[in-house]
This record gives C-alpha cells, sequence and structure tokens, in this order.
C-alpha cells in the first residue's frame, strides 16, 4: 500500500503545480499587478519546497520498490529544484520560465505514469514470487508442507531451542503396507490414501504442530512446547486414530496403520542426529512388527506404552 500512497501524493503534487502554471500564465500584465504576482509566487515557491522536501522524504521509501524508476526520475528534481532556486533569488518568473517549468512538469508527469507501471509490475512480481515460494514449500499430492518446508521448520525450532530453550519433539510416521496396497488396488488408491492420511494428521495435531510430508510413505510432525510424557501422549493417540479406522477409496474400506519414532531434542543436538534418533526409533517399530510407536532414549529405541513412556523433565505441579 505505501507504493499507492506515494504514487497518490506524488500525482496530486504534480496537478496542483500543473494548475498553478495555467493560472500564472494568464495573469494581467499591469504593473501593480506585477508586484502582487511577485509575492505570491514568493509564497507559492515556499510551499513548493516545503512540497518537494516531503517528496524526497518518501521517495526513499518508495525506491525500495521501483529502485529502478529513480534513476529516470531525479533528473527532473534536480532540475525543478534548481530552477525553483533560481526563480526565488531572481524573485519572479518569466514567460520562459514559465514554459520551462510546464515541461519539466510535464516531463515528471511522464515519468510518474512509468513509475506506476512499473510499480505494479513490481507487485505483481512479488505475488508470483510468493506462489512459487508457497509452492516450493508444499507437497504437490497431498497439500501439506514438504521435506524443504520440513528443514526450515525443523532448523527454527532448533534456534529457538538453542537461544531461549523452547523444547519440543520430532515424530516420524510410516504408513504401513503401502507399497501392497499400490499393487493390489493401483496407484491412484496409493495417493488416495496418502492424501487422507495426510488430512486425519492434520485434523488431530494442535495448531502449534507442524505436519510435512517427507517423501513416500513418510511423515514427519514436530510437537513444540511439549514436556516428552505429553509427547508421547500425541503419539499413542496419533497411533490408535489409525488403528481403529479404515480410509475409504473407489467404496472399499482400506484399514491403515502407522510405524511411529518418537525422539525429543537433547542439549547441544543437531538435526542430523535428532533425524537418525527418531528414524531409528521409526525402524524399531516397523521391525516389531508395525502397528506401534517406539522413542529414543538412553542411547536406544525402546516401545512406547504405560511402562515406558519417556519421565517429564520438571517434576509434576
Amino acid at each position: 500500500m505505501q507504493v499507492f500512497e506515494v504514487l497518490i501524493f506524488m500525482a496530486g503534487m504534480i496537478c496542483g503545480g500543473l494548475l498553478l502554471v495555467a493560472f500564472r500564465r494568464w495573469l494581467p500584465r499591469g504593473r501593480g499587478r506585477h508586484e502582487q504576482v511577485r509575492a505570491e509566487v514568493r509564497r507559492d515557491l515556499q510551499g513548493e519546497e516545503m512540497r518537494l522536501t516531503e517528496f524526497q522524504s518518501r521517495l526513499a521509501e518508495f525506491e525500495h520498490a521501483v529502485g529502478a524508476q529513480r534513476t529516470a526520475l531525479e533528473p527532473v528534481r534536480q532540475r525543478l529544484q534548481a530552477l525553483l532556486g533560481e526563480t526565488a533569488e531572481a524573485g519572479r518568473i518569466t514567460a520562459a520560465e514559465m514554459a520551462l517549468l510546464e515541461d519539466q512538469l510535464q516531463a515528471a508527469v511522464a515519468a510518474q505514469q512509468q513509475a506506476s507501471t512499473l510499480g505494479s509490475a513490481v507487485l505483481e512480481h512479488g505475488q508470483q514470487l510468493a506462489v512459487c515460494v508457497e509452492e516450493a514449500r508444499t507437497d504437490p499430492l497431498t497439500r501439506i508442507p514438504n521435506r524443504r518446508g520440513f528443514e526450515e521448520e525443523l532448523a527454527r525450532r532448533l534456534a529457538q531451542w538453542d537461544r531461549h530453550h523452547v523444547a519440543f519433539s520430532l515424530l516420524l510416521i510410516d504408513v504401513d503396507c503401502l507399497k501392497a496396497w499400490n499393487d493390489k488396488h493401483g496407484h491412484l488408491a496409493g495417493d488416495e490414501v496418502l492424501r487422507q492420511v495426510a488430512g486425519r494428521l492434520q485434523g488431530a495435531i494442535r495448531q502449534a504442530d507442524f505436519v510435512c510430508r517427507l517423501g513416500g510413505d513418510e511423515f514427519a510432525i514436530l510437537l513444540p512446547n511439549q514436556e516428552p510424557r505429553e509427547a508421547a501422549l500425541a503419539a499413542e493417540r496419533l497411533q490408535q486414530l489409525f488403528e481403529h479406522a479404515s480410509l475409504v477409496y473407489a467404496g472399499q474400506a482400506l484399514p491403515v496403520a502407522i510405524s511411529g519414532g518418537l525422539a525429543t531434542v537433547q542439549p547441544g543436538e543437531s538435526a542430523e542426529t535428532l533425524l537418525a534418533r527418531a528414524d531409528a526409533a521409526m525402524y524399531a517399530s516397523k521391525r516389531g512388527g508395525s502397528n506401534r510407536v517406539h522413542w529414543h532414549t538412553e542411547g536406544a529405541p525402546q516401545p512406547l506404552g504405560t511402562q515406558t513412556r519417556p519421565a517429564k523433565t520438571t517434576p509434576d505441579s
């Protein structure tokens, strides 16, 4: 919006200047009237200089959006400033000076029209760029963040952990038997399963959580601001959500289960180490027969259950 506000201000200043020029060129030329005109012109010049100062201030903001246009506007501004300065010293405006001022103002109008066109193009390009960036972070099949979006969010969470000790857990999820579904029902069925899994995960997590598809049949969820025990309960709820439900494709109910691996970030831990621990826990779940969740603690994956949930890092209140 700042770009259009600057354009409106500049257009108003230019139109006002043009009206002044038109009025002055048709003024009577009597001797007494000439002195009155000189006084009025001096006052008008002071006002124009003040508006020029304001214009220069706003131009500094405007050039961030249309920096290339400043090259075209700067010579116009300099010619106007020089002419106004010379006129102020002389104390009068001649017909030739009026004509020159009118030409310069017309040139400024043309330059502003170009700036308006360029500003619109910059805004449109920015909107297109924002769409492209969002698409680059989005999985085209499930319309949730992809691996790139996950890596950016994980880096942000690790930075918060290092600076402010905002803990979080990582849950990796593998959709069991997806290859068998593809072989039996076709890849369209497999794609629909992945879309429905993504939708259910999104509907089951908190607003503060982050879910993405890493690729293939693997998903990841970041669970911030939770104690390890709370993250474990969330992981169990997700596993049970799929254990007791089926997905529907072409009128057929497709049973689905997930295998999960949970890891809570540790002091000084890197993204690679955290991912490796969660991945080891997930594959321990798959080796154990799938449809279960392991969490990585004390150097090895452990089955997640009532007796093995991670303890809270702070005492119960």
